[in-house]
């Protein structure tokens, strides 16, 4: 059971290329099959988050990689909507902008002396929750003022976690100045 989570998050970052290979392929249906993927993925990461929790495993790589392979599914998933048009280019940017500059963050933050990993808080979760709503949506009914209405409410939730988590770093790094 230790290394369940782990195992998880792994096929999760492993299907991110199967996604994006069956967004662009000519197989019938293919935009079915790659939301199907994305939630087969999403749900990967609730359970390897609940079993981590339940059986008491939290490892610092899973703490590393889970929110690793969920910013880079997301931003596969945003990819192929926007090449196909159905996701529009400044909300492309802002996301790659904001888990890029995440993503580095946590780098920094890990490699410091003592591994430092923020976990993902409320903020998180609700905007990842709330991201994969509007992804289907968006998958489903692409043009909907509906999937759109979400998108934005889902960005600003990113937007206020990113915040957030800027906020945590910022204190956390203010409290290492300060202890000898």
């Amino acid at each position: 059971m230790k290394y369940i989570p782990n195992i998880l998050t792994l096929i999760r970052m492993l299907l991110i290329p199967v996604f994006i290979w069956v967004y662009l392929s000519a197989i019938p249906n293919h935009h079915l099959w790659a939301l199907f993927i994305y939630l087969l993925a999403g749900f990967t990461d609730f359970l390897d988050g609940y079993l981590a929790r339940k059986y008491e495993v939290v490892s610092v790589i899973g703490t590393v990689m889970d929110p690793l392979a969920d910013k880079l599914m997301l931003l596969a998933a945003l990819g192929v909507l926007f090449y196909d048009h159905n996701l529009p280019g400044f909300i492309f940017v802002i996301m790659v902008i904001k888990e890029s500059l995440l993503m580095i963050a946590g780098t920094i933050m890990y490699f410091h002396d003592d591994q430092i990993v923020i976990p993902a808080n409320w903020f998180g979760k609700t905007a990842t929750i709330v991201f994969t709503l509007a992804i289907i949506f968006l998958f489903a009914i692409p043009t909907s003022p509906v999937s759109y209405t979400i998108l934005a409410l889902a960005v600003g939730l990113k937007l206020l976690a990113f915040f957030s988590y800027l906020k945590i770093m910022m204190k956390i790094l203010k409290e290492r100045k300060q202890t000898p």
